[in-house]
């Protein structure tokens, strides 16, 4: 166990399974909840306008503002057409935001999805996305901001406490 913390640990801010490693687009970006200031938002438009992505899906119930629907809001605010925007809106955690998002047409007919989240969070939500939609393809497309080193601790603790209950994959 110590061994797989002190590796999870340098995990944190690697882009495991980089989107840019691919030629073609992804048909999807999956926008997990969690970030203020739109910054994932700004960030799945962008793929989205680079034609990158097709359709974005904005995972997560949210708290202090950064819901799912206010992140599609925002979307729309961006000139996104509405035909191009799907949320789930219950999603609490990671886990949920694969629980519940992988089961919805975009992301279960996408060839490959792009997972939308902040640098130091990249590696557990690829790793929880192997291991709650293993059938799936995702690459990851983050918001390339700085990964202190409280947060790296932060993260690493819940990437290894994932991984112990088998929400996320060990490799």
């Amino acid at each position: 166990m110590l061994t797989l913390a002190a590796v999870d640990i340098f995990r944190i801010g690697n882009i495991p399974a980089s989107c840019a490693q691919h030629a073609e687009p992804q048909s999807v970006a999956l926008v997990l909840s969690g970030a203020p200031h739109y910054r994932r938002t700004r960030h799945a438009v962008a793929l989205y306008r680079a034609g990158r992505v097709a359709q974005i899906v904005f995972s997560g119930a949210g708290s202090g503002g950064d819901s799912a629907q206010l992140l599609a809001r925002q979307a729309r605010e961006m000139n996104i057409p509405p035909g191009h925007i799907h949320v789930e809106g219950r999603a609490r955690s990671t886990y949920q935001n694969f629980e519940y998002s992988c089961v919805l047409t975009p992301i279960r007919t996408a060839p490959r999805v792009a997972i939308v989240t902040d640098r130091f969070h990249a590696y557990r939500a690829w790793a929880t996305a192997r291991q709650q939609c293993p059938t799936l393809h995702f690459c990851s497309a983050p918001v390339d901001n700085p990964v202190t080193l409280s947060r790296r601790f932060n993260e690493a603790s819940k990437l290894l406490g994932y991984q112990l209950l088998g929400r996320a994959t060990l490799w």
